[in-house]
């Protein structure tokens, strides 16, 4: 497989984000049924018709390149944010704001019309309310794709395009009298931009504010091709993995930081930089030992928001995909060094930075197609994707209170690193998927020991 669809497949938020179709198995849909109760499901329309002139939303050139995989994340509220007349309420109040938000996001009710438009006929976004037979901290503890599977409709987790819908919503009553909201989106409109500013928007509108509306001019920046065919399905053997969080506090960063520093060219490496690279360098240094000492050389994918590389820059409120990638690479043992990859990841970011400025946006496709061919170079290559969601908003607040947690749910293929904030906003929250084999090594690492807190116990 090619990198650009590996890309695509993986990010999500991105995300958006290798992420392999996960519709349940009837193993999953059993125990699903077991531990949970449907209440209702329904579609949400927008609250006012969309006018006959915005009836096709034409899809830019990236979203064409970008496949359809659904993009999903999980925001967890405990029972103390609820009171009873909250309790009795949420499900209409939640289901008027997204009614409203929809008429703003209006292409998210709308349905695919091929690899070019969006027919955007208020067809509607799927909200579903369950009741869970689980106490929520037994699915916040630990990635468990069964388990996680319960929080969303059945298919949507990492989906694929063959649904109905471009957005499918649900809220989960627990046992405890904790709640979560479950999101999937397709890709094929929406990166991790969108992603976060729809659900911000929607818990303002729920709080009675007005947020600053979106903007739908993805494919006037980004022209569209008109005889590109449909992307095509990425519908991946199941492999063999594991998922793990780490928690890298206030503290351990610091530490890490400075590690870093000590013994880099860059003096003032980020968050980002310093997590990714320490990530990159367990995950290869444990593939290393779990193949008895043979080394295979890799490259890892950094995604990047295009919004603020062009001249002028692109809204940050600008609906559709705007990401891409640049890549960092480890050819043989003795590149396996956090400082060595921090001076990389930063290089590669200036030489990126510098090969968009000036650009327009609609010139921004030649840069995509470029960093997918300069990584059809190194076929022999395994492929990492890092994927980080820092500064992102994920705490949103629909009127009773921030949330406990956000997670992504656990993936189903090897060599996936997401970051995002911890609730803090200070910590750092990550996520790793590792063959199943080489997890076991990789949370052993003198590294991971020294300054992650596993979170998956």
């Amino acid at each position: 497989m090619n990198a650009s669809r590996k890309l695509s497949y993986l990010v999500a938020m991105n995300s958006y984000k290798i992420l392999r179709h996960s519709i349940h198995t009837s193993a999953s849909a059993n125990v699903a049924s077991s531990q949970s109760e449907l209440l209702s499901e329904k579609l949400i329309k927008p609250s006012t018709p969309t006018p006959p002139h915005l009836k096709s939303y034409k899809l830019s050139h990236l979203d064409q390149l970008t496949t359809g995989t659904y993009s999903a994340m999980a925001i967890f509220y405990p029972k103390t944010c609820f009171t009873r007349d909250t309790n009795n309420q949420i499900s209409h109040v939640l289901e008027k704001s997204l009614s409203e938000t929809l008429a703003n996001y209006y292409p998210f009710a709308g349905r695919l019309a091929g690899n070019i438009a969006v027919e955007c006929n208020d067809g509607g976004a799927s909200f579903s309310e369950v009741r869970i037979n689980r106490p929520m901290s037994d699915i916040m503890a630990k990635p468990d794709a069964n388990a996680e599977d319960l929080l969303f409709p059945s298919g949507s987790r990492w989906g694929y395009d063959k649904q109905d819908c471009l957005m499918y919503i649900q809220l989960s009553h627990f046992e405890c009298g904790g709640k979560a909201i479950g999101l999937s989106t397709s890709h094929k409109i929406c990166d991790g931009c969108t992603f976060t500013n729809f659900l911000n928007d929607w818990a303002s509108i729920t709080r009675g504010l007005k947020p600053d509306l979106p903007h739908l001019n993805g494919a006037s920046l980004l022209p569209p091709v008109n005889d590109l065919p449909h992307s095509p399905s990425l519908e991946l053997p199941k492999e063999p993995v594991m998922n793990k969080r780490y928690l890298f506090n206030a503290d351990s960063m610091s530490r890490l930081k400075a590690h870093v520093a000590a013994d880099s060219k860059v003096k003032n490496p980020s968050r980002v930089e310093v997590i990714t690279a320490l990530l990159y360098k367990c995950a290869m240094a444990a593939t290393t030992t779990s193949s008895a000492g043979i080394f295979k050389p890799s490259n890892m994918l950094h995604v990047v928001n295009l919004r603020q590389v062009t001249t002028p820059t692109i809204p940050p409120k600008t609906f559709g995909n705007f990401y891409y990638y640049w890549d960092i690479s480890i050819a043989n043992e003795e590149q396996m060094n956090i400082s060595r990859l921090v001076n990389e990841l930063r290089s590669k970011k200036q030489e990126f930075f510098e090969r968009c400025r000036g650009l327009k946006p609609s010139e921004l496709s030649s840069v995509a197609l470029e960093s997918d061919e300069k990584t059809k170079l190194f076929p022999e290559h395994d492929i990492y994707l890092s994927s980080s969601f820092l500064g992102f908003p994920w705490w949103m607040d629909f009127g009773w209170g921030k949330p406990v947690k956000a997670i992504f749910p656990s993936v189903d293929s090897k060599n996936v690193l997401f970051q995002m904030e911890n609730y803090d906003g200070v910590g750092v929250q990550v996520q790793v998927t590792l063959d199943d084999k080489v997890m076991p090594i990789f949370e052993k690492e003198e590294e991971i020991l020294a300054f992650a807190s596993d979170q998956s116990s």
